[in-house]
């Protein structure tokens, strides 16, 4: 008589694999279905292949964001007064620091959108002539209601972070759907935070002096949620103009009398609220980004 008894693997993916053993099987079978076991069990914790996305360093004027629009943002002239301007005020700059063109580092008087610069041509003269490079030139707004204005510079080395970020994100997704893409532009948004903590980090005391406007009341390893609509806002200018984002739309930042965030439109028309605001953890720590509906429904 022969007894037969069948051992149940329940693979990671939740596939049931039977096994019979019995002393009908011989010692080559049982070492077949062993190997069987352990090779059914590696492919499933073996993580999927991430590939870093493509995307076009040196795209501009994507077709994603109104730039006009989003510019009356920037200026306290769109269609709420967060004060982002500091009611217009400058930087203090810095006469004995030098700018990208050989004079003194000139104040910051206009928030500057994201745009792309080459490192042979003329930059802003209140950037640090040690910083210039080829990329998307940004000023990221920090220490709370943008009292320190830092000018970033993201190089392709930068972006190539980011993008090698997105494919892993996207790894187990479609990439061709907007909540894949979605999952992506939230990783992407969390790497760009953390490199601007990166350049606030290496900036001397002085520098950062000359970035901040009179008066400031925070020291700049602490952001609100004005500084990071008005930042989030930028790296996703970034994103579309670099192809990173294809099927997002940046929209108008959301106001309440209590909060502001960064926006995005997706494909079916919904807007959903973007939010970086994770006050409590600091600067650039790699918190998440929020991504929900917008409570406003997209009112402007």
């Amino acid at each position: 008589m022969l007894f037969f008894i069948t051992v149940h693997v329940m693979t990671r993916s939740g596939t049931m694999v039977n096994f019979p053993r019995g002393t009908a099987s011989t010692e080559r079978e049982m070492r077949t279905l062993v190997f069987l076991l352990i090779a059914s069990l590696a492919l499933q914790l073996t993580p999927a292949h991430a590939t870093p996305l493509p995307y076009d360093f040196g795209g501009q004027n994507s077709h994603l964001y109104n730039r006009a629009q989003l510019s009356r943002f920037a200026d306290d002239r769109g269609y709420h007064d967060i004060d982002l301007t500091r009611n217009h005020s400058p930087t203090y700059g810095d006469r004995l620091v030098k700018s990208v063109n050989g004079g003194p580092l000139i104040p910051i008087t206009q928030m500057e959108l994201p745009r792309f610069v080459d490192a042979n041509g003329r930059l802003p003269s209140w950037v640090l002539m040690r910083e210039r490079a080829t990329g998307y030139l940004m000023t990221v707004c920090t220490g709370t209601g943008c009292q320190y204005r830092i000018p970033v510079i993201w190089t392709k080395p930068m972006l190539d972070r980011v993008a090698e970020t997105m494919g892993s994100a996207m790894a187990r997704c479609d990439p061709q759907s907007a909540t894949c893409e979605l999952r992506g532009l939230q990783r992407a948004m969390t790497i760009m935070e953390v490199q601007f903590r990166q350049k606030l980090d290496r900036m001397s005391s002085s520098e950062t002096h000359a970035y901040m406007v009179t008066n400031a009341s925070h020291d700049p390893y602490l952001q609100d949620c004005v500084d990071q609509t008005f930042n989030g806002t930028g790296y996703l200018m970034i994103l579309a103009d670099a192809g990173l984002m294809k099927l997002h739309k940046v929209y108008y930042p959301g106001f309440t009398w209590v909060h502001n965030y960064t926006r995005l439109q997706a494909p079916n028309g919904l807007v959903i609220r973007l939010d970086l605001y994770h006050r409590e953890s600091g600067v650039g720590t790699g918190a998440s980004v929020l991504a929900v509906p917008d409570p406003l429904h997209g009112a402007l």
